[in-house]
């Protein structure tokens, strides 16, 4: 493709003034760079706010999709645009978006807000989403804008010929449920709880059903505007019920977190269809209301970048977001969103032998794994599906009120559940501590280390909220990860009866929970760390930079290549890379970067050399992952490069004339940060350390392969 070296219009100078929003794998950050010369870095990003009283609660009309249906379906006519109030402002003027297409010759008109008051849903005429959308997000005060898109519940079709069992069980469905024991549950449900909100994006919930009594707070509907959110499918009851069924009342079974509240919000119709706007005003009204933990059993196979904006939103409000894989593991397994969005917890499946689950997708975007049940292994109707709560109004498969289901729609929950168990067991976690504990003690399956069917293995829940080992000291020379976090307080010890606890048909031994000393390891012959060895595409970058005292391991002499990198880090790495002189100014630029921050001269040193920039509440978020995009803009202007534009976006996902379009073009033009087979970029994917060093090793001309 030919290209041109891009002059600074006017028109590009505006488009460059796009802040880098919504990006990092698990905290969204504001892009690393600052605009070259010819316009000021836009560093405002909108957060989620209280809903305005008057705003539209949902979509009443039945959902019509336009032509082609599936997963990448949208509403036809329909485009979702969040904005960045204007300074001093609150909101945005409802005219706004019809005057910012008006202007392009594309007429539209808001038909109503969603429920952060910087969003709306704009009418196009049917055909103009994509063109309108890419319009709106050229302009300087949009956050981003994408169709209306349509989602599905990830349920899976049970194994034809399922006999219905010949009657109920005499006894409580506990020892039926065995995935509890697979993710070493039992041991962790003596220790005394506080309350957790999770917010159950799905198709509502029977708040009667005795499972939930006294935990149900309110929730909203956003399919029917003004009415509860009342299951009309079964599917989010089910859900529910995997994350908090209550333990020790001598019915049904259980769940993970017995003292969790639920708050259903209901998003999808008795179809199990919904789209981005529902689920959208769904997590902004989940985040205002107190939701520590969202559930996200659906997807579909696009990308929106309006939906990674309020995910990275809710992430930075602190909360923690998990989604199912999806079910297509076994046809063509596309990549599922929102699992594949960064700050998601993906969850896949895995059967009951804790192999993978046929159906379970497999990409680099699976975080950890749980049962989901696996129909290869017979009909039985207890042995191998996940049994939970159901409507008590709806017919069952298995008897009333409790359902047997496949899917990784019930993998995630038991996730959530896990996460509103460490959240009320211990006051200690932020979200992405909590997270990083989760992958940590995660049983390894498969290859070993992270792999793309399990993530980082099974779920561990007593280990999660044990007092396992805590992450090791910082490294002992300065580093280029930050300091590991406090371990949060430990737990109430278990009590020696835990009256609570339904019996398990075979009694299963605690987990070791107390810290055990391990001996230094030794390094492998030619290995840099312990996990840096010959064979690693890593260890030559890591090398290079290492020698020019730019990166640096941790004092357990490990280096972890698939650890992400923060912002600090890359500010610190750049830094180091090009031997700049360190500058701290008169003060701390950033409201959450002191002059005690080990990263404070870094990043002080990159702001000065216009490298990178911060919020427009003051704060930089050190500690959220840097994006594929934002990397590629620090490089570029590290290294000075003239920007590339080849006059049309190389990139399915890279919106030609966006904010990180010249940078990103610039990159893979170098061949510093290429993108994919498929003409994609995932401008929004955080970059792991190993990546990074071979990134910024390359483009600092330092290593040539």
């Amino acid at each position: 493709m030919q290209r041109r070296t891009m002059r600074w219009t006017m028109l590009g100078a505006l488009a460059l003034l796009v802040t880098l929003a919504g990006s990092g794998g698990r905290g969204g950050a504001a892009g690393p760079g600052a605009a070259p010369p010819g316009g000021p870095p836009s560093q405002a990003t909108a957060g989620v706010r209280d809903p305005p009283s008057q705003a539209t609660l949902g979509v009443s009309d039945p959902l019509t999709v336009a032509p082609g249906g599936g997963s990448g379906a949208i509403v036809p006519g329909e485009v979702l645009v969040r904005f960045r109030p204007p300074p001093g402002e609150q909101t945005v003027p409802a005219n706004r978006p019809a005057t910012l297409l008006a202007e392009a010759g594309v007429p539209g008109s808001v038909t109503r807000r969603l429920e952060a008051v910087d969003g709306f849903v704009v009418n196009v005429a049917p055909g103009d989403e994509s063109k309108a959308a890419d319009l709106l997000t050229a302009a300087p005060d949009v956050i981003a804008a994408s169709p209306n898109r349509v989602r599905h519940i990830h349920r899976r079709s049970l194994a034809p010929g399922l006999p219905a069992p010949a009657a109920a069980p005499n006894d409580p469905l506990y020892p039926v449920q065995w995935a509890y024991e697979r993710i070493n549950a039992p041991p962790a449900w003596g220790l005394a709880q506080r309350a957790v909100t999770v917010a159950v994006l799905d198709t509502g919930l029977d708040s009667s059903h005795p499972e939930f009594s006294g935990r149900v707070v309110a929730g909203a509907n956003f399919v029917q505007a003004g009415q509860p959110p009342t299951d009309d499918n079964g599917h989010g009851t089910h859900v529910a019920g995997l994350i908090a069924a209550a333990g020790g009342n001598g019915i049904g079974g259980v769940g993970v977190a017995w003292q969790a509240r639920i708050m259903p919000i209901k998003v999808a119709d008795s179809s199990g269809n919904l789209t981005s706007e529902a689920w959208l005003n769904g997590i902004a009204w989940a985040v205002a209301h107190g939701a520590q933990v969202i559930n996200m059993s659906f997807g579909g196979t696009t990308f929106s970048s309006t939906e990674q904006a309020y995910i990275s939103d809710a992430w930075n409000h602190g909360v923690v977001l998990v989604a199912s894989a999806g079910n297509s593991g076994d046809a063509g397994n596309p990549v599922q969103y929102p699992a594949a969005y960064a700050n998601m917890v993906s969850v896949a499946a895995t059967g009951p032998d804790n192999s993978r689950a046929y159906y379970s997708e497999t990409n680099r975007f699976v975080t950890v794994a749980a049962p989901g049940g696996d129909a290869r292994f017979g009909n039985d109707p207890e042995s191998h599906f996940i049994i939970s709560t159901w409507p008590l109004g709806l017919g069952s498969n298995y008897q009333t009120g409790y359902a047997r289901e496949i899917g990784t729609s019930q993998a995630a929950p038991l996730v959530s559940g896990l996460v509103a168990l460490m959240f009320g067991t211990s006051s200690g976690w932020t979200n992405a501590t909590l997270v990083d504990r989760i992958t940590a003690t995660a049983t390894d399956l498969g290859p070993a280390g992270r792999d793309d069917s399990y993530g980082f293995g099974l779920i561990n829940v007593a280990a999660a909220v044990g007092n396992p080992p805590g992450p090791p000291g910082p490294p002992t020379v300065p580093p280029t990860v930050p300091p590991p976090p406090t371990a949060p307080p430990p737990p109430t010890a278990l009590p020696p009866t835990a009256t609570t606890t339904p019996r398990p048909a075979t009694p299963i031994p605690p987990p070791t929970v107390t810290p055990r000393p391990s001996p230094m390891p030794t390094l492998g012959p030619g290995c840099l760390y312990t996990d840096l060895c010959p064979g690693d595409p890593a260890l030559p970058f890591v090398q290079d930079l290492q020698r020019r005292d730019a990166v640096s391991g941790y004092a357990d002499r490990s280096f972890r290549p698939a650890a992400n990198l923060s912002r600090a880090q890359a500010a610190k790495l750049v830094v180091l890379a090009t031997q700049a002189r360190l500058i701290t100014g008169a003060g701390p630029e950033f409201s959450d970067v002191p002059p005690t921050d080990p990263f404070y001269p870094y990043i002080e040193t990159a702001r000065s050399r216009v490298l990178i920039s911060g919020y427009g509440d003051g704060a930089f978020r050190p500690y959220s992952p840097i994006s594929r995009g934002q990397l590629a803009k620090l490089v570029v202007l590290a290294r000075g490069w003239q920007l590339v534009d080849p006059g049309v976006s190389s990139f399915s996902d890279v919106p030609y004339g966006s904010a990180l379009s010249y940078y990103i073009e610039t990159a893979a033009a170098f061949q510093v940060l290429p993108g994919f087979p498929d003409r994609t970029f995932h401008p929004d994917d955080p970059v792991t350390r190993g990546a990074a060093a071979r990134i910024v090793d390359v483009a600092l001309a330092t290593y040539r392969p």
